[in-house]
Formats: C-alpha cells, structure tokens, sequence
C-alpha cells in the first residue's frame, strides 16, 4: 500500500468518526428539545450563504450555535472563529457559539483543549467562540444560559 492511500484511509476515517460525533451531539440536543430545555433545534443553518453552522438551538431570549470537532487543531478552531464571527454579526438575536469535543480525547488532544479552554477564559483573549464544551455538559450549559 503507498502512503498517498493509507493518508487516505485515515482521511475517510476521521471523516466518519466526525459525522459519527455530530450525530450523537444532535441526537443529545433533541432529547433536550423533547424534554423542553430547548425551544427549537435547527441543523445545517447557514448565513449570507457564508457561514456555516451545523446545529442551532433557540432557548429563551438566546441562539446557541453548536461546532462538534474530534480534534482541537488550531486550524479547526480557526473555521470555527471564522464561522461564529460572520453569524454573529449577521444575526439580531444574542448568539453564543459553543465548540463541542468528545467526553473522551487522547493525552495530546486533551492537553490542546485544556490550553484553549484556558485561553478562553483570560481576560483580553479576543474570540467570537463562547467555550469548549463536552456532551455531558450540554444540559446544564443550557438550562442555566444566561
């Protein structure tokens, strides 16, 4: 096997271990929606046909747009940046953009979502992401949004 095609297995891998992860964050964000912590799920949405967003909820007064990724590599947080950036400033509504990571991560994986969990929270760090979140922190992030 040449390694053009073993780069392309593990290309189609992460591609269905990525579907995999948003369709169990989807699957969670409309058990909530049965359960009426959520008033509407949204999935697919986009903005001036610029910008993506792959699940929207509408709770109360807010819409949280929801990025799901397996990996936290700079360059996936950057289309995320690029994407919360545009919807927030094409939308009336108060938006929160949230980045979903798997429960579960790899030593180097987990050590790149805890510096970036913590870049988030210091004071004069500019992003339009509003947090890093697991599935398991789903409900109690948006029965307490505020």
């Amino acid at each position: 096997m040449f390694l053009a095609d073993k780069k392309l297995i593990k290309d189609k891998d992460s591609t269905y271990r990525g579907a995999d992860f948003r369709g169990e964050v989807a699957a969670i964000l409309e058990e909530l929606q049965d359960r009426g912590v959520i008033n509407k799920l949204s999935l697919r949405v986009r903005y001036k046909d610029q910008f993506y967003a792959p699940m929207v909820v509408c709770v109360r007064n807010f819409d949280v747009v929801f990025f799901s990724t397996t990996t936290v590599r700079s360059d996936r947080l950057k289309e995320q940046q690029w994407d919360s950036w545009g919807i927030k400033e094409n939308t009336e509504r108060l938006t929160k953009c949230i980045v979903i990571i798997p429960q579960h991560l790899s030593i180097k994986e987990e050590e790149r979502a805890n510096a970036e969990i913590e870049r988030l929270s210091k004071k004069g760090y500019i992003s339009k992401i509003d947090g890093i979140l697991r599935p398991a922190q789903l409900s109690e992030y948006l029965t307490n949004l505020k």
